[in-house]
C-alpha cells in the first residue's frame, strides 16, 4: 500500500495536465487489487485537490475530475514475487511506473517509463533521458557540484536507439536555476525533478 501510494505521488508529478485514465495492475501473493488501487489514488490526488485525501473518498474525488480508473489482477508478474504496474494516460504519452517489494520489506521500482532500473524510492530524484555518450555523468556532475548539490546516487539503465535513463538521488531540492542549467546539456532529451515525500 505504501509503495502504491509513493508510486502514485510519483505519477502526478510526471503527469501534471488533465488525466483520463489510470490503471492499477497487481500480481503475485496480493490479489485484491482495489485497495492497492485506492492507494495510488491517494497519492496521486494528494498534490492536487486542497481537501484531504483518504483511502475512502480517492476515488470519487478522482471520478469528479473526469478520470477513468481500472484495476486488475493477474498471475503474471515475471521475475518478481509480486509487481505493482501503474499506467498514467494525460493528454501526452501514457507513462508507466512499475515497483516491487523486496526482501526485508524493501520498496523498489524495478520500471520507470520503459527502462529496467533498481532504484529505492525515497528523497529527492531527479529523472533523466539522454542520449547515450560519453561524459554526460560528468556534465551532470559538475552542474550540481557548482550548485553544491550532493548526489546521493547515480542508478543508469539503457535501452535501443541509443538511450539511456538516469535516476539522480539528490541530498537537496534542486532549484529552478540549475534545472535549466543541466537541461541546456544538449545530450539530455527529458528531465524531471520529483519527491517522493508526501
Amino acid at each position: 500500500m505504501d509503495l502504491s501510494e509513493t508510486i502514485g505521488r510519483i505519477q502526478s508529478q510526471l503527469n501534471k495536465g488533465v488525466i483520463k485514465k489510470i490503471q492499477v495492475e497487481c500480481s503475485g501473493t496480493l490479489r485484491d487489487s482495489k485497495p492497492v488501487a485506492l492507494a495510488f489514488l491517494k497519492g496521486f490526488l494528494s498534490s492536487r485537490i486542497p481537501e484531504r485525501v483518504n483511502y475512502i473518498n480517492s476515488e470519487s474525488l478522482a471520478v469528479d475530475l473526469g478520470i477513468k480508473i481500472e484495476h486488475s489482477y493477474t498471475n503474471d508478474s515475471g521475475a518478481y514475487t509480486n509487481l505493482i504496474r501503474t499506467r498514467v494516460s494525460g493528454v501526452e504519452k501514457p507513462t508507466r511506473i512499475a515497483g516491487s517489494i523486496f526482501d526485508q520489506n524493501k520498496p523498489r521500482l524495478v520500471n520507470i517509463l520503459g527502462f529496467d532500473i533498481d532504484v529505492e524510492p525515497f528523497g529527492c530524484m531527479l529523472f533523466a533521458i539522454n542520449n547515450d555518450v560519453p561524459g554526460v555523468i560528468g556534465k551532470v556532475g559538475s552542474i550540481l557540484g557548482e550548485s553544491k548539490i550532493n548526489i546521493g546516487g547515480y542508478i543508469l539503465s539503457r535501452i535501443e536507439d541509443n538511450q539511456a535513463f538516469s535516476v539522480i538521488r539528490v541530498d537537496n531540492f534542486v532549484s529552478e536555476k540549475t534545472i535549466k542549467r543541466l537541461e541546456k546539456i544538449s545530450e539530455i532529451t527529458s528531465l524531471k525533478q520529483l519527491s517522493c515525500n508526501a
